[in-house]
């Protein structure tokens, strides 16, 4: 006699009407139009900490991610505070998730692109690709730096600093003006 496994739960104990979902998607889209810069906010926010757990995940030896690149564009268009929460929320979190160690080298980074976003905020006045490409570089070049006292070898991380630059030069160029037009 075979026995016949049990019918799962369903996970909503009522049907949806259709004029239940209706209502559902024009709160969705007036929430989107009212709060616009939070929903983009959490847009990029969940955009790019995919783009960072799925970068760490399959363990790529470069970081090709928009961390950098998108939180200038938050530390200039919302604050300070804003692109610290955009960093830890989208760049350290997914990463301590898809298997990523938090050791001195990430607060290392983290302090220094911390530290350029703060640097970026204080410069809102200018446009934003003129204040972008040098804080890019710099931000390289001081990563470049650490990176090689803390033991890596001077080819690897020059290749890495060439990759990284033009990375963030083709986001910057490339998106710059798209994601700033949601704003």
């Amino acid at each position: 006699m075979i026995k016949k496994k049990a019918r799962p739960k369903p996970f909503f104990k009522k049907k949806i009407r259709p004029s239940t979902f209706i209502l559902f998607s024009l709160a969705l889209i007036a929430a989107l139009l009212l709060f616009r810069k939070i929903a983009i906010y959490l847009l990029l926010t969940l955009f790019t900490s995919t783009f960072v757990y799925a970068n760490y995940y399959i363990k790529l030896p470069f970081d090709i991610s928009p961390v950098l690149f998108l939180s200038l564009i938050i530390s200039s268009e919302y604050g300070f505070v804003f692109a610290v929460f955009f960093i830890i929320a989208s760049g350290i979190i997914p990463m301590v998730m898809a298997g990523g160690s938090f050791d001195h080298t990430t607060l290392f980074y983290l302090s220094l692109i911390i530290g350029i976003n703060l640097l970026n905020s204080h410069l809102v006045q200018y446009p934003f690709m003129i204040v972008a490409i040098p804080l890019v570089i710099l931000h390289h070049i001081l990563g470049a730096v650490g990176s090689i006292s803390f033991g890596t070898l001077l080819q690897k991380e020059i290749l890495n600093l060439i990759t990284q630059i033009i990375k963030d030069l083709f986001y910057i160029l490339s998106f710059s003006k798209i994601v700033l037009g949601f704003f």
